[in-house]
């Protein structure tokens, strides 16, 4: 899954009241749990996707196809990305 997944999967709902007051109910979820599938053969994959403000990177690795050290450099890279950014918001 890559994208804004709050379009899919937003984080509250109101729940339907069965008396007729002003007062709504409303379900707010706190946590999603999405992961990454490799085919046979893919090697990696990283997948992206933003929830309730924030960024969720998912990376799946097939440590028989995939040398240890690029997936290091590779999550290094991810790291040093997001802290950019993150000090990028708070300017």
């Amino acid at each position: 899954m890559i994208g804004d997944v709050d379009r899919l999967l937003p984080t509250s709902f109101a729940l339907p009241s069965s008396s007729s007051s002003a007062t709504t109910t409303t379900l707010r979820l706190h946590d999603v749990a999405i992961g990454t599938r490799l085919h046979r053969g893919e090697g990696m994959l990283l997948e992206a996707f933003t929830w309730d403000g924030m960024v969720t990177l998912c990376l799946g690795v097939d440590d028989g196809l995939m040398d240890p050290a690029l997936v290091d450099e590779l999550l290094v890279g991810v790291r040093e990305l997001g802290e950019a950014v993150a000090q990028e918001g708070e300017m």
